[in-house]
């Protein structure tokens, strides 16, 4: 399936980084020609700051990227703009001192000026916010100024029709209006929320005479849908353009909801991998993936070390326990942990979820689980790209049947890179706790994910992973 081109979005990212640019190369002018800062060092040559351009144009788009700023299946306010682009800048700006100060040691070159820096990453920002302020400024204007402004007629009051009336009234920028509801079979008459609901569908002739609306939003429950045909069949009659909301929560699924067209052919995807799962963000995804596991791996080798020595004396077996875990895509894969019970204890029992009153583990293999120490061998998982560092924590085949049978949704965690730690987990939703909560967590981290999430769920993990009581 091919995805609809959004010119829009890909022009938005260039004009970004276009400007960038071009605040880059006049912060060299304003910094070393303009006479407002002292240059006791020199002026240095510009070629040095021209052939940074293309270092600067890459880690602004990785970063204005992973902000979230070109998500499209969103729209937003301008303060959660402001905030995105408030990320997105700072990223860049750190990634940048990082090059800046690599490039110097390992080439023994000049760095950038740290003043050139520090008017640089507060202009481009400014210029940035400037831009989205007027460009919204300016959209705002050609909808109502120039006779752009749609009045809108929604067909429905249930819970569908009140969620479409909420988006539009959030976004008058886009220049819809809506004048009126009309309420089918079994909805409350009255107003939602100051919008007045006008009378019933079986009237609809009537009202379309009455109001003379320029588009119809037909957005009724998926039971209703059987009068679907009807009402367009209505509609035709009238000088309108008609749109069907499609009821994602009414089909059992909305992850990631979207439209494509396939050679003229619309598909509505009611489940599909989120966009940070593919592209550009799931390749910062994975190389800060293997840089951080190869980084923890070293930093806590002698720890390791010692855990598979206190493993192999008081535990017994080999040092790393293998289990079947399923992944992303619903592929199974081998977890590796440090073993915390003596071989062949599962034996008796079969696959069971851990309990504080388990005695399988011994005293040594208790501690690791308490501790979650068990769990540092899956960042050799993570280099080997069965596992992410953040992720919905991924379980055992016998238990996946089983839940996805018992809980609806629950197959959307495969939908994404499991991980080692993630935000259920962060919350308290671990171990032998209630599964829905768990499911809500990790479809809540699935639509929300972005680098400045993940750093969170790491730092908590940190502070609350080695001490948290459900942990056995």
């Amino acid at each position: 399936m091919v995805r609809r081109f959004r010119p829009y979005r890909q022009l938005l990212m260039s004009a970004d980084i276009g400007l960038t640019v071009l605040v880059w190369l006049a912060t060299y002018q304003l910094r070393f020609h303009s006479g407002i800062f002292p240059v006791s060092l020199g002026i240095p040559s510009p070629r040095i700051y021209h052939a940074a351009t293309f270092v600067v144009v890459v880690l602004w788009w990785i970063s204005l990227t992973w902000s979230g700023l070109y998500r499209s299946q969103r729209l937003h306010s301008f303060a959660v703009e402001v905030g995105a682009l408030v990320r997105g800048v700072g990223l860049a700006a750190l990634l940048l001192v990082l090059y800046s100060y690599a490039r110097g040691y390992s080439n023994h070159a000049e760095d950038y000026s740290r003043l050139f820096l520090l008017v640089f990453v507060p202009l481009d920002f400014l210029v940035l916010v400037s831009f989205r302020f007027g460009l919204r400024r300016w959209l705002h204007s050609l909808r109502t100024k120039q006779g752009n402004l749609r009045h809108v007629l929604i067909l429905g009051s249930g819970p569908v029709a009140q969620k479409l009336a909420d988006r539009i009234r959030a976004h008058r920028w886009s220049g819809l209006r809506v004048v009126g509801m009309l309420r089918d079979e079994g909805e409350n008459a009255g107003n939602y929320r100051g919008i007045p609901i006008l009378g019933a569908l079986d009237d609809l002739d009537a009202w379309m005479e009455r109001v003379k609306p320029q588009q119809v939003f037909v957005a009724l429950p998926m039971e209703r849908f059987g009068r679907l045909k009807g009402l367009v069949s209505q509609l035709q009659s009238h000088c309108a353009t008609v749109k069907i909301v499609a009821d994602m929560d009414g089909l059992g699924g909305n992850l990631n909801a979207s439209v494509e067209t396939f050679e003229g052919l619309p598909i509505v995807n009611v489940v599909d991998k989120p966009d940070w799962q593919s592209g550009a963000e799931a390749a910062s995804k994975r190389i800060f993936d293997v840089v951080f596991a190869l980084f923890a791996l070293v930093l806590l080798s002698p720890l390791l070390g010692l855990l598979a020595v206190g493993v192999k004396i008081f535990v017994g077996g080999s040092v790393i326990y293998r289990q079947e875990r399923v992944g992303l895509d619903g592929r199974c894969f081998e977890i590796y942990k440090f073993r915390s019970m003596p071989p062949g204890s599962e034996a008796p029992t079969g696959p069971v979820w851990a309990t504080s009153e388990d005695l399988r583990p011994t005293p040594f293999g208790r501690f690791l689980r308490r501790t979650s120490l068990d769990e540092l061998p899956q960042f050799v998982n993570v280099l080997r790209g069965d596992l992410s560092v953040v992720g919905p924590r991924p379980e055992r085949p016998v238990f996946v049947n089983r839940f996805r049978k018992q809980h609806p949704g629950y197959h959307h965690r495969h939908m994404v890179q499991a991980g080692i730690t993630g935000l259920a987990q962060v919350r308290g939703w671990r171990g032998n706790t209630a599964i829905e909560p768990r499911i809500e967590q990790d479809l809540e981290y699935i639509e929300n994910r972005t680098f400045w999430l993940d750093l969170k769920i790491i730092a908590l993990t940190v502070l609350r992973g080695f001490r948290d009581p459900n942990a056995y």
